[in-house]
Formats: structure tokens, sequence, C-alpha cells
């Protein structure tokens, strides 16, 4: 590895630290790959450097992380106690607010159990949502104004005739009837 090292432009420190670093541990990772051909070789390979970092690595991201969640919670509930002193609340229900904040924080479920997640072979498959209506310039919302068809007073009393037989105008009021009689044409 130095011989290749030696022809690629790259400062002579960084040089120093791929031998002096990352050589012994990548050496080391293949050997033991070479030697146990795993089927999982990611799998195996993030083990390995786990296994390599030790046990500060185990946890620690997760321990930084919840301490990062409780001060961002702390910090939540100093601000929304400055927001509810400079609305002008009184304080009167600050020790009910604290309570139910607490009461709050126990109900967050830090870890969801596994038959809450959805599975491998379902992700990609959800589907979206369609909306029933198209909005934009070819859809204007205006106001209704009903067609009017001219029609003699005696085409009007045919058309009345025939939609009062019908179940679905039986219940139309006058007023109604009058505006579906003015639009329809008779054919």
């Amino acid at each position: 590895m130095a011989n290749n090292l030696e022809n690629i432009d790259m400062p002579a420190d960084k040089k120093a630290y791929i031998m002096s670093k990352l050589n012994p541990v990548l050496e080391e990772m293949v050997t033991r790959i070479v030697t146990e051909l795993p089927e999982d070789l990611p799998g195996y390979m993030i083990a390995f450097l786990r296994e390599k970092a030790g046990p500060r690595a185990k946890g620690s991201d997760e321990g930084t992380l919840r301490a990062e969640n409780e001060e961002l919670k702390n910090q939540l509930a100093k601000l929304r106690a400055e927001i509810r002193a400079s609305i002008g609340d009184d304080g009167g229900g600050l020790d009910s607010d604290a309570e139910s904040e607490a009461e709050d924080d126990e109900d967050y479920v830090d870890d969801l159990p596994a038959n809450f997640l959805m599975p491998e072979s379902q992700k990609g498959k959800t589907r979206a949502s369609v909306s029933a209506e198209a909005y934009g310039a070819w859809n204007v919302k205006q106001a209704f104004t009903a067609p009017v068809v001219p029609k003699s007073e005696e085409q009007k009393q045919r058309i009345r005739k025939i939609l009062s037989k019908s179940f679905m105008f039986a219940s139309v009021e006058e007023r109604e009837m009058a505006v579906v009689v003015d639009a329809m044409a008779e054919v």
C-alpha cells in the first residue's frame, strides 16, 4: 500500500494518517473477511467496526440523542413559559400546565414495538390521497348562475308534468322546480 500512496498527489500528513491509523484497521478487517467468508458482508463489517470501537461507541449515540432530547424538552418548556408571560398570563394555571407537561412526557414512547412498524414488504406500496376537484386557472370558483333556455309556457307545463312523475323531483319546491324547468330543453 505504501507504494500506491507514493504515486498519489496527497499531503504527507494525510499519507501518514492512512499508514498509521486506517491501513491497520482495513488490513485486519479484510483478513478476517477472507478467513471467515461471511454471507452478510456489510453486517459483518459493521459488527467488526463496532467491536474495534469498543464500549465507548455502543450506546453513545443513543445516550447523546436522549440527552439532547431532554435538553430540547427543557428549552421548549422555558419558551412556552416565556410566551405565556409575554401574552400576559398571570400564571394561574401554571401548576396544572406543568403537571400536564410532565404527564405528556410520560406518554411518549421512545421505541415503538415491532408490531407497530410497517413491514419492509409494505413500504413504498401505500397509496397517496387523490383530490376529487382540480384547482387552478382552468377551474376558477364563480357564483353559479343557472342557464335559462327560452321556451313557451306550454313547453314548461309539459316538462313540469313529466318531472312530477319522477321520484327525484317529487319533493322539490316550486322555486327550485322553476330553475330546473328553465334550464331544460325539449328534445
